[in-house]
């Protein structure tokens, strides 16, 4: 399980099971963000850029195996492999904005009711 408002030093990849992200309305209730069940998806890489505090909690739905890449091991990768560097961050960065898109509409959706 990864917490909200632990401290972001890694991010995860989905190698196989289903995972439910959460975040705590002001009334106390959970608030589903995403499931995510899709082989290679990942989650935590808002570390990359601002390693404080996590933005939501993510839970095993079902017996799940993930992969963890420390931001200590990606410097390293990325100083070895500096070609790879843009094509990973490029790919984050298009799937934060979509994230930010489906948030964005989660938040209309729920401020119409």
């Amino acid at each position: 399980m990864v917490a909200e408002g632990s401290t972001g030093d890694a991010i995860f990849l989905l190698y196989a099971g289903e995972l439910s992200v959460y975040t705590h309305g002001e009334n106390g209730r959970d608030i589903r963000l995403a499931q995510v069940q899709s082989r290679g998806a990942f989650f935590g890489e808002i570390a990359l850029a601002d390693p404080g505090p996590r933005s939501a909690t993510v839970l095993a739905e079902s017996d799940s195996v993930l992969l963890k890449l420390s931001l200590e091991a990606l410097e390293t990768f990325f100083g070895e492999f500096a070609d790879a560097q843009v094509v990973i961050l490029r790919n984050i960065a298009r799937v934060l904005a979509q994230r930010l898109r489906d948030s964005t509409a989660l938040v209309t959706s729920i401020a119409s009711r």
